[in-house]
């Protein structure tokens, strides 16, 4: 029951953008042609966010063999974990950003705002769990690498030399 409970608010947030996704189809709000390419960025980057991570998280978390790549048993700080600790949810905010941008109504932009609320507030419900499990070294993660803020995530792992690294 308490998983069902923790899971909820993933469980609405993905919810809440597949209905972003879907009022963004039939509600009339066009944008003007600049917000939509600002739009076409933050939906191409939200598919490289989305997937990327699968893939990283079973190369560098040794999953056990036929376990879920979330199942990782140790802290991942490769590819795209070296610039942000939530790339999937962050993923998941420009997702809905991206139906904000191209069909800007009230109603896309209130289920959109609703949406990353929940996906920041599962990702900070997400980290204590990950604390109890990996203890110092994600505190250690966590201090070297930013939640969301990918601009920051990339400037410090330019200045750490993360661009020297494979990943």
């Amino acid at each position: 029951m308490r998983e069902l409970k923790e899971n909820l608010v993933i469980y609405l947030a993905g919810l809440l953008t597949l209905s972003t996704m879907g009022l963004s189809a039939v509600l009339d709000g066009q944008s003007a042609g600049a917000i939509r390419y600002l739009a076409l960025f933050f939906g191409v980057s939200s598919l490289g966010l989305a997937f990327w991570p699968i893939f990283t998280l079973r190369q560098y978390g040794r999953v056990p063999s036929g376990a879920s790549y979330m199942e990782t048993t140790t802290v991942v700080d490769q590819g795209p974990f070296a610039v942000v600790r939530h790339p999937q949810y962050l993923g998941a905010m420009s997702l809905n950003v991206t139906f904000m941008l191209i069909s800007p109504h009230w109603l896309i932009i209130l289920v959109g705002s609703s949406a990353i609320m929940l996906f920041y507030l599962y990702a900070r419900q997400e980290e204590e769990s990950l604390v109890k499990k990996f203890g110092d070294e994600y505190r250690v993660y966590v201090g070297r690498v930013p939640r969301f803020n990918i601009i920051l995530g990339v400037v410090r792992w330019v200045f750490s030399g993360g661009g020297d690294k494979q990943g």
